[in-house]
Formats: C-alpha cells, structure tokens, sequence
C-alpha cells in the first residue's frame, strides 16, 4: 500500500477524516475496571468534580486528624510568630563602630576686609614755661 493519500479522498466536507479511510488506527473501546481504553464524557465530568468536592465536606480538624506530613511548606498556610522566630533564630550582635575618617584640608583664607574710617583727631598739649595749654 503506498504512503501517498488524496486528501479529497481522506477529508470530508468539514474537513474531519473520514471513518472508513482510517487505516493502522487501533480502536480503542472505553476505559473499564479491568482494562484500559478511552474516558467516556460521564467519567471525565466525574474526574473534573472530584477537585472541586475534594474537601467540601470535611472541616480543617478532621483533615489535620489523617495526620498527614507536610513535605512542601510553599502551601502550609500562616505560621505563626512562635514559628518562624524557631525557624530563622535570633538576631546576632551589632557588628563594632568604624574608625573616623580623616580632617579635610583647610580652606583658603578669605579676601581682607574694608579699611575702617579714620578715628577724630585728638587733643594737643603744648607747656610754655608753667604753662600746660591743651587744644582741641
């Protein structure tokens, strides 16, 4: 038989293959207790509805009561502070103060002041004989 197919042959109108041109396909019947096969719908909306219902009629203590190990803690819920203070430990001691730095240099000495306004003359003495004369 040869490999080469004329898809006119092969398709029908909606483009599904045809049912008698399948060829080396095993048929497969559906799946049961003791044999494997395909899933009928009914057990596929049963499979689908087991999540959902999974826990719906069971409250958290008689879930945590199966005594089930947790392995993966990425889904334990909220731990609380008693908990994780085991799980992280304490807090380590402050680590010692640095050395100072050093003094920067000095800055540049800034531009000299204004000459101040000249001060009122002062008095002048003068001694003739014994004679003191002050002027001002």
């Amino acid at each position: 038989m040869s490999n080469a197919r004329n898809l006119a042959n092969l398709l029908n109108s909606s483009g599904d293959v045809k049912s008698d041109r399948l060829d080396n396909v095993p048929v497969y019947d559906d799946v049961s207790g003791s044999s494997s096969g395909l899933m009928t719908a009914a057990m596929k909306s049963k499979l689908d509805a087991i999540e959902a219902n999974a826990t719906s009629d069971q409250t958290q203590a008689e879930i945590a009561a199966l005594g089930i190990a947790k392995t993966d803690l990425s889904n334990c819920g909220t731990l609380n502070a008693s908990v994780v203070s085991q799980l992280i430990g304490p807090t380590g001691a402050t680590g010692a103060t640095g050395a100072t730095g050093a003094t920067g240099p000095q800055g540049a000495t800034g531009p000299q002041g204004a000459t101040g306004s000249q001060g009122a003359i002062g008095a002048t003495f003068s001694v003739s004989g014994d004679t003191l004369t002050i002027t001002t």
